[in-house]
């Protein structure tokens, strides 16, 4: 059966910050049934074989040299549609997820309204302030939010 959600994550050489995402991923990620994909930039840092080891869970793609940020994100897009996933989620390796039941709220705001396309999180740097609150998308010109 397809995953509901596909979680498409791209790493490069970020094997500590990976594991720190996936560990809060999984931590706050619960009823939802959720596939993960890294597209692996071909690290050298042993994040593969971190993969492998401490979340076999996790579909890699691992590239065999660094095809950039947009590629290996339409790589795991492309896998996503390939599973027969409804909606496809780009996570970046350096999120760390903090609140509970965060993907019920996103998916909640897909189901209240059949013209949303994209959705996105309010997110917070570190020490607390806001880095990024969601963005418009117009066909002239997108821009952000917060």
């Amino acid at each position: 059966m397809a995953p509901l959600v596909t979680v498409v994550i791209v790493s490069w050489n970020g094997k500590v910050l990976l594991s720190k995402c996936l560990d809060t991923f999984y931590h706050n990620t619960t009823d939802v049934d959720c596939r993960v994909v890294v597209v692996d930039n071909a690290s050298t840092d042993g994040s593969v074989e971190m993969l492998k080891e401490a979340y076999p869970d996790v579909h890699v793609i691992q590239n065999i040299e660094n095809t950039g940020f947009s590629i290996a994100n339409n790589q795991g897009i492309r896998y996503a549609l390939s599973m027969g996933s409804k909606y496809v989620l780009l996570l970046n390796n350096d999120v760390e997820i903090t609140e509970p039941n965060w993907l019920q709220e996103l998916l909640s705001v897909f189901k209240s309204d059949n013209q949303v396309g994209v959705v996105g999180c309010k997110l917070l740097y570190p020490n607390g302030r806001l880095q990024h609150a969601g963005g418009v998308v117009t066909l002239q010109v997108p821009y952000n939010r917060g």
